[in-house]
């Protein structure tokens, strides 16, 4: 792998290096020393503040939307609904673990209690059951059927359902990729528009009595033409550490329960439509912009101040652990999860343990802020995905524990339309 002409390869606190066989070499950039080093221009898009460094990296610094200077305050509006608790028929969901969005703003929904995957078109109708769990012709025969969803542009939908991956091509015929899963594994994948694939790979590389630590990579898969998904390039990340907690008794069986540490700053990740790897580090509110090469390309900051993990809670955290106190991080996270919709735009959902107070932070494909837009009603943590043209689908629930899948569009206040800025301006 090279780096391209006019970028530096580097690392943003994760642990970068070349994508085959050779270690990765961590390495920090210290990036607002930078910025006043080697900034080569300024220029003032809105509220933001787009820089350029002498390496070619492009800085995108917001101000805080919270503060007086903010964006606007943006807000998400139910445009359509599907299912009811007086709904009968393909229109009622059991348990809605996955959901997909194609090209042309169909819905698929895997609901794990019906053991099938419907798919409805953009204005709700049901369209047709694209698999169910079974052993029959078309039909997915798992011992589990606990599987995750992915479009795959121009017409493929990926199926993970442990231990093999399937498809559903543009015909409806089922197939098989001939890529195994471990069967402890939940496929959680993502796909460009230009035929890459990329999941998350871990691997222990410490393994003691009482602790476990697992190093990470991004890969990228490419599908043969024989139907054959092989590795590409990789992206290594940081390393992450659990500690073995509470024993426990089940059915007869005393066993032990690894956990990761309170407050772990998990890095969220997704692929953008150009197959470039966005990162987030949730401690600063950094997205960094990344190739699979190693070469960040574009850092997007957001200046909001770190809360951080009062000594109480740090106290209460560590007794119900097996971490000390003093192992703890010094704030909580700000970041929960980082998503990309197929027109490049960036969803961030703020870390917050009140449903009630759930939001996310909305940029633009350059890394404009645009607001911070709310839901009208509580939503599940998962599964959720944005759209095109600012729209966000995921489940709500009601008072008696019905779900349904919903479709937000993105309004300003005024009920304005929200729209990107030319990156060039």
């Amino acid at each position: 792998m090279h780096a391209r002409p006019g970028l530096t390869k580097v690392g943003v606190g994760f642990t970068l290096g070349p994508s085959r066989s050779s270690r990765p070499i961590p390495i920090v950039l210290a990036l607002p020393v930078l910025l006043i080093a080697c900034t080569s221009s300024g220029e003032a898009g809105g509220l933001a503040v787009v820089d350029t460094l002498a390496t070619g990296r492009i800085v995108v610094r917001n101000p805080d939307p919270r503060g007086p200077r903010g964006a606007v305050p943006l807000r998400l509006v139910e445009e359509l609904r599907i299912g009811s608790a007086v709904d009968t028929g393909p229109d009622a969901f059991g348990d809605v673990g996955s959901l997909a969005l194609d090209g042309t703003g169909s819905i698929y929904v895997g609901d794990y209690m019906a053991e099938e995957v419907r798919s409805f078109a953009a204005d709700g109708a049901f369209l047709r059951v694209v698999a169910r769990h079974g052993p029959g012709p078309g039909e997915i025969p798992t011992s589990v059927f606990f599987f995750n969803l992915l479009w795959q542009e121009p017409n493929r939908l990926w199926i993970g359902a442990p231990p093999k991956l399937f498809f559903v091509d543009s015909l409806g015929n089922v197939g098989d990729a001939t890529y195994p899963l471990p069967s402890h594994w939940k496929w959680a994948a993502h796909a460009d528009t230009v035929g890459g694939m990329y999941r998350l790979f871990s691997n222990p590389v410490t393994v003691e009595p009482s602790r476990l630590v697992y190093e990470s990579w991004v890969e990228k898969l490419t599908l043969s033409v024989g139907g054959t998904l092989s590795p590409a390039e990789r992206l290594p990340l940081d390393r992450v550490e659990y500690r073995v907690g509470r024993t426990v008794v089940r059915e007869g069986a005393r066993g032990s329960i690894m956990v990761t540490r309170p407050m772990q700053e998990d890095m969220p990740w997704t692929v953008d439509p150009a197959g470039d790897i966005w990162l987030a580090r949730p401690s600063e509110y950094a997205l960094h912009r990344v190739t699979l090469g190693g070469d960040t390309v574009r850092t997007v900051w957001l200046t909001r101040e770190p809360v951080p993990l009062a000594r109480r809670d740090r106290d209460s955290l560590a007794e119900s652990s097996p971490f000390s106190a003093g192992e703890l991080p010094l704030n909580k996270p700000l970041i929960r999860d980082l998503k990309a919709g197929p027109d490049g735009w960036l969803w961030v959902r703020l870390w917050n343990p009140d449903p009630d107070d759930d939001s996310w932070d909305l940029f633009d494909p350059c890394g404009r802020h645009l607001g911070v837009a709310k839901p009208p009603v509580p939503l599940d943590a998962t599964p959720w995905l944005p759209g095109a043209g600012a729209r966000l689908l995921a489940v709500a629930r009601d008072a008696f524990d019905v779900e349904s899948v919903v479709r937000f569009r993105v309004e300003t206040e005024t009920g304005a339309a929200v729209a990107a800025s030319d990156c060039a301006s």
